[in-house]
């Protein structure tokens, strides 16, 4: 029975694990794109070790399936960051859960196989497609930002990683051991991501290089990317243990909960919609027990 948790276990650490590195972000106020760049170095060098240990997955369609999350993520992240400050981290947080329910979708035409489970309890799957639906709505509710149409079409492609990387990772972690691929995935996923975004830099020169190595930038961004070499590990461990990774994607929704406690804990003003707060925590623990009833 225990097994039948294990993907929610993993997974709501990495939601812990997201949400506390979005409040030190918040407290430390890193540069972005140096955030990102040290996070991803930070990754290689805590998993390097592990790598020694646990060795690399053999299968060459898992190199295959990582690389494009890896070139879709590099893009993505550098159009957040440079859309960040004009459109509100409120704005995006309103816009991306609805990938959640899109790519919960799509991943039943990459695995028609698991389709028969669903279509043989078929009110449990109601249920199920409707905790999803109710997570991404209530995610969105939280926040009380006006999303506008400039917004998306900013955004378009941060939306489509996001419905794609899920799927990518599901799809990747296919042809691999849980434990041994998902620290495999995390350590060549950063290191491509680190030499798609050394090319940038000198190429399109977004910051001085040199910028990149300012010591409070580098440290705290070697210090939160510690944090998420094991949320980005756990993830992808909680996404090979499920049927489809929209069931992780759902639950990584709750990191927004979290931080809105975090914030009335520090006292700090925050004008989020408790009951849609209430309404992911409700729709995450109905996730989880009807998920096991498959």
């Amino acid at each position: 029975m225990l097994a039948s948790y294990s993907w929610a276990v993993f997974g709501f650490i990495s939601a812990v694990l997201t949400a506390l590195m979005m409040l030190m972000q918040e407290k430390m106020k890193v540069e972005p794109f140096a955030l990102a760049f040290w996070c991803k170095v930070a990754c290689v060098i805590a998993l390097l070790p592990l790598i020694f240990i646990y060795g690399l997955p053999h299968d060459g369609m898992f190199y295959v399936w990582v690389a494009p999350t890896a070139v879709i993520f590099t893009i993505a992240d550098v159009i957040l960051f440079r859309h960040l400050p004009e459109i509100g981290a409120g704005v995006i947080s309103r816009v991306l859960p609805v990938t959640v329910i899109i790519g919960f979708v799509l991943w039943f035409a990459c695995d028609p196989s698991i389709i028969a489970n669903y279509t043989a309890h078929p009110g449990v799957s109601l249920l199920i497609a409707l905790a999803i639906s109710s997570s991404a709505y209530f995610s969105m509710r939280l926040r009380k930002c006006t999303v506008s149409m400039q917004a998306l079409k900013l955004l378009w492609f941060v939306l489509c990683a996001n419905v794609a990387g899920p799927l990518l990772t599901k799809a990747a972690m296919d042809h691999a051991p849980a434990l041994q691929g998902s620290i495999a995935y995390t350590f060549i996923q950063a290191l491509m991501m680190i030499t798609l975004w050394l090319f940038y830099l000198f190429i399109a020169k977004p910051m001085p290089p040199a910028k990149l190595l300012k010591k409070d930038d580098l440290q705290r961004g070697l210090f939160i990317g510690a944090f998420m070499a094991v949320g980005v590990t756990v993830y992808v461990i909680s996404v090979a243990y499920v049927d489809n990774p929209g069931y992780v994607s759902a639950l990584r929704l709750i990191n927004t909960v979290l931080i809105v406690i975090a914030h009335k804990i520090m006292g700090k003003k925050d004008d989020s919609d408790i009951v849609s707060g209430f309404g992911i925590v409700a729709s995450a623990a109905a996730l989880i027990i009807l998920k096991a009833q498959l």
